[in-house]
């Protein structure tokens, strides 16, 4: 990933395109009307079947100080979300570089802020806060809680024990730290974000927190995240079983599983909640509780790395007794 001119922007941000016509306009208008100007997009379009490259090539049209900043890559066949974003990686020649969604956007001072902390604070990853956009509802979610303690030191403890939101959108990376380091890209799209942030996290020398929200992820009804059938949501739980497994591998291998031992045991949670709408079907019942069996443990007793509440304990207690879905709506479960 070295360089191929002589000039290195500030800042990279790649925006992977795939079914984006409906949001990637107000998305690429954020972008483009960034305070920072020495900055590099790249947008990588998926092999997108509707028209969302030609609305960003329309909308530039607006900005023709932005013009020679813009990269546009093509798959020629649908490549999935992690090949999509190494690419977005691989084309990139800034200093540190970000990864913004298609479908959400940034507040106009999001590069600046990030880029300039980054500077102040000789950081290798900053984090800031961000908002979660639906419908007429905009809501802050603060990324580091207020305590005590070297902020670093935080946020690495945090991030690598999955209570600082895992995902790619609130961190500004210093390029070099993706090629520099053994980091193992992520295999599917689900939990892909999670995967290559604990990874660039434990190699960072330097973490740094903006207590700004600067980013706007708007809740896309639509996303492929949300569809309910039974071969999405079982596609789902494989994809991010397959990346959890090279985080997990990962962290064995560098002897930091012990340390964050509640980030794995929040991980692999998270990939066996997947099938909780199939569990009125045997083999995903099977499959639920034979996946990451030592988890069963620590749902039912008092442990140090985990806490449920009352109804996730007695939704384990059933499941195991194989009688979920017929007591699920004893304990408030909802139908999904």
């Amino acid at each position: 990933m070295d360089d191929m001119n002589n000039h290195t922007p500030k800042v990279s941000i790649a925006v992977a395109v795939y079914k984006a016509a409906d949001y990637i306009e107000k998305c690429v208008r954020s972008l483009f009307e960034q305070t920072l100007d020495d900055l590099e997009f790249i947008f990588v379009d998926d092999a997108s079947p509707d028209e969302s490259v030609a609305i960003i090539e329309r909308t530039l049209q607006d900005y023709p100080n932005r013009q020679g900043q813009v990269k546009i890559l093509h798959h020629e066949q649908n490549m999935d979300l992690p090949q999509t974003r190494w690419d977005g990686l691989n084309a990139a020649t800034g200093e540190y570089f970000i990864y913004v969604d298609s479908d959400d956007w940034v507040e106009t001072n999001y590069a600046e802020l990030l880029y300039n902390k980054a500077k102040e604070t000789e950081a290798d990853i900053v984090v800031c806060d961000f908002y979660i956009d639906k419908s007429n509802e905009s809501k802050v979610f603060y990324s580091l809680p207020d305590d005590e303690g070297d902020v670093g030191e935080r946020l690495r403890d945090n991030t690598l024990n999955r209570q600082c939101f895992p995902t790619l959108w609130i961190r500004l990376f210093r390029r070099r730290l993706f090629y520099e380091n053994e980091i193992v890209w992520p295999k599917y799209g689900m939990s892909e974000d999670v995967t290559i942030i604990l990874q660039a996290t434990y190699y960072a020398k330097k973490l740094a927190y903006l207590n700004v929200p600067l980013y706007h992820y708007w809740r896309n009804e639509n996303s492929y995240s949300q569809l309910k059938d039974e071969m999405s949501i079982y596609k789902r739980f494989y994809s991010a079983k397959g990346n959890i497994d090279i985080l997990n591998k990962f962290m064995r291998q560098k002897g930091i599983s012990a340390k964050y031992a509640s980030g794995i045991i929040f991980g692999e949670i998270e990939v066996r909640n997947y099938l909780i709408p199939l569990l009125n079907k045997p083999k995903y019942w099977w499959k639920h509780i034979s996946t990451y069996p030592e988890i069963n443990l620590i749902f039912l007793f008092p442990n140090k790395y985990y806490n449920p509440p009352l109804r996730k304990r007695l939704r384990m207690l059933i499941t195991l007794l194989g009688l979920y879905p017929l007591l699920s709506k004893v304990i408030g479960e909802k139908d999904v």
